[in-house]
């Protein structure tokens, strides 16, 4: 699976900028904070269009990082449910396509892809009988961590353009609460994703080796 190590770099990229936009969120709240109770630096004009520049630079960091991952772990998952047939999974639900066209079906995103990726983990790691194959703590896991991340996110998105033109220093920390909670989600959304990955990647290799052998 070709696709595994991009996936890796990319979900480790997008940890690591999401570790450094939490610090910029720390760093922005401490001023907001400061500016809260009156006991703020002389120079805290400068310091907040530093910080406002910084969290300007982590959220187009993000998001770049985000859109590109998002193409190359759809090209993991086609490739991974695309492997099934070849190590002899059949009755199969869905289709490599499908495993990640349902991510973008409003509503049905939120139980169907997780669907596809239960159909890939059990046949990924018993083809022959995947049907009666056990299901994994890590994966319902992993998807209420992503369908957490995302709302939250959406709360974040919807909230930053709701803010009014002179906003108070208590909804700058509200929003910015919400921002923390959110790179929070995303690092350890990624993280249970790459377990994720790394468990089907090598459930496949080595079926793929035992029906060789066979």
């Amino acid at each position: 699976m070709n696709k595994t190590k991009p996936v890796f770099i990319l979900l480790g990229l997008s940890i690591i900028i999401d570790i450094l936009s939490l610090g910029s969120d720390f760093y922005q709240s401490h001023l907001l904070r400061s500016i809260l109770v009156k006991d703020y630096p002389e120079n805290i004009i400068e310091l907040a269009n530093f910080s406002d520049q910084l969290q300007n630079i982590m959220g187009i960091a993000q998001f770049v990082v985000y859109i590109i991952t998002v193409i190359i772990a759809g090209m993991w998952i086609y490739q991974a449910h695309r492997n099934l047939p070849l190590l002899g999974a059949t009755g199969l639900k869905f289709t490599p396509a499908s495993s990640v066209w349902w991510y973008f079906v409003p509503l049905a995103n939120l139980i169907q892809p997780y669907r596809a990726m239960k159909e890939i983990w059990k046949a990924s790691h018993n083809p022959k009988n995947w049907q009666m194959s056990s299901n994994s703590w890590l994966l319902p896991l992993w998807w209420c961590a992503w369908i957490i991340d995302n709302i939250v996110g959406n709360r974040v998105f919807r909230e930053s353009f709701r803010l009014p033109d002179d906003p108070s220093i208590s909804q700058l920390l509200n929003l910015n609460n919400t921002l923390m909670f959110s790179d929070l989600l995303g690092i350890i959304s990624a993280l249970l994703f790459i377990l994720v990955i790394r468990r089907i990647h090598f459930a496949q290799q080595y079926s793929a080796n035992h029906t060789i052998v066979q």
